[in-house]
């Protein structure tokens, strides 16, 4: 296959998917990694692309990343479809629980909606999240420590990593920037996809929060497998390949109402 036909597909790809990974394009085109990385290099400087660590981004997809905004605004985005997630996932929580959350505006909206009979104990990454929490008598803070990250509001590294292995905790929750049947859960932060896969490794079950929008959106960092999934809980109905894939993997799917 000619340079110029790996490019297109490239190019298709970052279309459909938004972020394509080297090893996967290596294997698609049967050439070695350094080839591939040779037409992301030429795709960059014709400025069709934004090169990131193991992979590329559309450049739709990496505007959407490095804007940023204050906190305030992003919890006011898609703030009805955040609360019936946020209810719905409240509801599976038992008196007594440890949780480990993520830092996402979403998981906010859990912990505003966890019952105050409910005596719960919350591990968390999230500046925002653990803000909250110490207001709610009835919830018990955790906080993971590390490096402070301003883009995402929280804390990540080696430290945070090695202090959530220590804990043990009975459901992690946590968000995505999508997922998709045949990858699985996506995210496009290493920082906060590390976090992430140390909170459900550190968990006997896992909750997915994940509005409609992000249902077979893809991103550059594969977080987990659908097979580590037990909960997806979403606001619209999927459809019936989505069904199947919960069947076969034994996923319990709640449409928030």
């Amino acid at each position: 296959m000619l340079a110029i036909e790996r490019q297109r597909i490239i190019l298709d790809k970052l279309r459909e998917d938004g972020a394509v990974r080297v090893v996967d394009l290596s294997k698609l085109f049967d050439v070695t990694e350094e080839t591939v990385r040779r037409d992301l290099d030429k795709l960059e400087k014709q400025n069709l692309l934004k090169k990131t660590y193991g992979g590329a981004v559309s450049l739709e997809n990496d505007e959407k990343e490095v804007e940023e905004h204050p906190f305030e605004y992003r919890i006011k985005q898609n703030s009805e479809s955040k609360d019936k997630i946020g209810r719905a996932i409240a509801d599976l929580i038992q008196d007594g629980e440890i949780l480990m959350v993520d830092c996402s505006t979403t998981c906010l909206e859990v912990l505003s909606h966890i019952e105050e009979q409910k005596k719960v104990t919350v591990i968390t990454n999230g500046l925002s999240t653990m803000t909250l929490a110490s207001k709610l008598s009835h919830l018990t803070l955790i906080g993971t420590g590390g490096t402070y990250r301003e883009k995402s509001i929280s804390f990540v590294g080696p430290t945070a990593k090695n202090n959530i292995k220590s804990y043990y905790a009975d459901k992690a929750i946590i968000s995505c920037k999508g997922i998709t049947k045949e990858r699985g859960v996506m995210e496009s932060s290493e920082f906060e996809a590390e976090i992430k896969q140390s909170f459900i490794e550190s968990a006997k079950e896992t909750i997915l929060a994940v509005d409609h929008q992000k249902i077979d959106k893809s991103a550059i960092h594969r977080l987990i497998g659908l097979e580590k999934i037990h909960y997806i809980v979403t606001d619209e109905p999927l459809d019936e390949e989505w069904l199947e894939v919960c069947r076969k993997y034994n996923i319990k799917l709640i449409i928030a109402k």
